[in-house]
């Protein structure tokens, strides 16, 4: 008899979990977890907008939407990516750039819609940014001038890439650098015209509780493990390296040399043709990040094809080259490629050909190898590659012309 209630208990089970199945199923279209009319746009200085969606509205659209409505130029730099709060996209990534031509509404909404059903099945449990749109600059180049907002939010964009970890570089002073920056530019916006004529000094122990928002997050997380006393210590370390390159870069004559860093190259050169002020930290500030593989840079999951065998890579177009990652929530940088390596490129169909030059660090002797990468958009990352190395010529003809200018002062300074 016991068996039997178990057995009868069971069928009632799977009746009713087919009959929820069903259901959910009758019920999908009719019950929506996100809008199907409105889309939310988040900007990347906290802000959004919302802006009405049809059936037919591609990626280009909403962009082409956004930067009329807050005055952006250089909208073809502009790009529209969904970021999710897990890994659950191709590759296992959690963010992707959607292509200009992806309709949001049958394409990337109906992808939501499926992922937050896989994953939270009710849809009050669905958190609030588990899924979101958001407006960023996907290149650094600029075919015409920026507006004051466009500069204000590649400003925030720069500082969330430094702050969230996408901002890499093997010396850390750099980063106390560019903190120096960020902090000089806020403080020069608090002040008035006869104030910021005077010097400004930075001194110790003045922004110790400001730091987390001017450094990166994880640096902060791995301080929660450690003592007190040793908290205060590193705290206080910081505070000292960014005041001491506070005070360096805005009041000390900046000498030229090999082991110069990429910040004080710039602030440098800027300061050789304009006043330091706010809006000038910040232009620095962005000039510098953007250097970085993973910023201001267009991103294409893509075959990497060679000789035995096909491998799924993340290709990374910015200022600095061509940089392949290792696909996952975690990419891993597996070659990077400047404009000295890359020869020259060609796309074919949807296949994208790059001619590199390169020597190991075994031999001195020159390579010649080819890369082959099939993706849809080899048309788009061919133009892109042209167009950033053309930014890069033109930048090394007015370094050199630079050089050329100082030398001639100095030159004439000592027949004086």
């Amino acid at each position: 008899r016991l068996q039997f209630m178990l057995v009868n208990a069971s069928q009632v089970c799977d009746e009713w979990i087919q009959t929820l199945q069903t259901t959910l199923a009758i019920l999908y279209q009719k019950s929506p977890i996100f809008s199907q009319e409105f889309l939310r746009v988040c900007m990347m200085d906290g802000t959004f907008t919302t802006m009405p969606m049809t059936e037919n509205t591609k990626c280009r659209d909403v962009i082409r939407y956004m930067c009329k409505k807050h005055g952006l130029n250089n909208e073809t730099e502009w790009g529209l990516l969904e970021i999710w709060d897990h890994p659950g996209l191709p590759g296992g990534l959690s963010e992707r750039k959607l292509p200009n031509e992806e309709l949001l509404l049958d394409q990337t909404t109906l992808g939501w819609e499926q992922a937050a059903r896989k994953r939270y099945g009710l849809v009050s449990l669905v958190p609030l940014n588990a899924f979101k749109l958001v407006l960023r600059k996907v290149t650094s180049l600029l075919p015409q001038a920026r507006t004051k907002k466009e500069q204000h939010l590649e400003f925030c964009q720069a500082l969330a890439d430094l702050r969230e970890g996408r901002f890499t570089v093997p010396d850390k002073t750099e980063i106390f650098e560019l903190a120096a920056l960020a902090i000089f530019k806020d403080l020069h916006e608090g002040m008035t015209e006869e104030e910021q004529e005077e010097e400004l000094l930075l001194e110790e122990g003045q922004l110790t509780a400001q730091l987390h928002h001017y450094l990166p997050n994880h640096w902060f997380k791995a301080l929660e493990t450690k003592r007190i006393a040793v908290q205060k210590q590193q705290l206080s370390d910081w505070d000292a390296m960014i005041v001491y390159s506070f005070n360096e870069l805005t009041r000390s004559e900046l000498v030229e040399n090999e082991s110069m860093t990429q910040v004080r190259r710039i602030v440098q050169a800027f300061r050789m043709e304009t006043e330091l002020n706010s809006v000038a930290a910040t232009r620095m500030f962005i000039e510098r990040v953007r250097l970085a593989p993973l910023c201001f840079s267009a991103q294409f999951v893509a075959e990497m094809w060679s000789v035995d065998k096909i491998l799924k890579v993340l290709l990374v177009i910015n200022y600095g080259g061509l940089h392949i990652y290792r696909l996952g929530p975690n990419p891993l940088l597996l070659s990077t490629f400047d404009f000295n390596t890359l020869v020259s490129w060609q796309s074919m169909n949807d296949m994208l050909i790059i001619n590199i030059i390169y020597s190991t660090k075994m031999s001195a002797e020159k390579r010649r190898e080819k890369l082959r990468f099939l993706t849809r958009e080899s048309v788009h990352m061919k133009t892109l590659l042209s167009k950033y190395a053309e930014a890069v010529l033109a930048d090394l003809i007015k370094r050199m012309k630079q050089r050329e200018l100082q030398a001639q002062q100095e030159a004439e300074d000592d027949d004086d």
